[in-house]
């Protein structure tokens, strides 16, 4: 599993708090994604749970010249 580290983080859809924390899909490495800080992986989901309220995030985050940009679109899982 992959975490991913968000600044200043994500709105939550349901109750508008900030989300910074981020997972991937369950992998063959662990390792911390930090925005802005060179990665070697490409595009790819990731899924955000509120602490405040609990509500799950899926969304899509992507990797350009080597470097994690972070989260282009989210919405709430179903």
């Amino acid at each position: 599993m992959t975490l991913i580290k968000l600044e200043p983080g994500l709105e939550c859809k349901n109750c508008k708090a900030r989300m910074k924390i981020g997972r991937d899909t369950v992998g063959a490495m662990n390792m911390v994604l930090i925005q802005d800080q060179p990665v070697t992986k490409v595009d790819f989901e990731v899924f955000m749970t509120c602490e405040v309220c609990a509500t799950i995030h899926k969304g899509q985050c992507f990797v350009r010249d080597g470097v994690f940009m972070g989260c282009h679109k989210y919405d709430t899982a179903l």
